[in-house]
């Protein structure tokens, strides 16, 4: 009940958001919150573990578009896992990232599946360090993303 409760009020502020997006900037200057840090192509390399401190690299390895997420500067970001590509939305608040996507399990391969379901599940905690973002899923595991130049 708590996880619908979440996503309704998540989905009613994507709407209002998407909602102003024909409002005139002068009249609404703080229509977009994004967090710059974010901006730009983010590659997975793999899920990690706190407590072991070891990645495994996510398969498969030899996919260029494969497990990417592209922050835009609107508020919406591109995902790539290995049979998809959707436009999504996401918001920054603190130091969580809450992300919105629809997603299906058709045609994944390799980690697909995984990848897609994690992040699926809205709300994560996140830190970036050195070109690096860390997407925790538990409170020892996340996906490790490398900014892509």
């Amino acid at each position: 009940m708590k996880k619908v409760f979440l996503f309704s009020i998540i989905a009613l502020f994507f709407s209002i958001t998407i909602g102003c997006e024909k409002c005139d900037e002068k009249d609404n200057p703080k229509k977009k919150i994004v967090n710059k840090e974010f901006l730009g192509v983010w590659k997975c390399a793999g899920f990690g573990n706190t407590e072991t401190g070891k990645i495994r690299p996510i398969k498969p390895q030899n996919c260029e578009k494969c497990f990417t997420l592209n922050f835009k500067n609107d508020g919406s970001f591109i995902i790539y896992s290995t049979f998809e590509l959707e436009n999504s939305g996401y918001i920054v608040i603190g130091n969580t990232l809450i992300i919105t996507f629809l997603y299906t399990y058709i045609g994944e391969e390799g980690d697909g599946n995984d990848f897609r379901e994690i992040l699926a599940n809205t709300q994560h905690p996140y830190k970036i360090e050195n070109n690096q973002l860390f997407i925790y899923y538990s409170n020892t595991e996340y996906l490790l993303f490398n900014r892509k130049k």
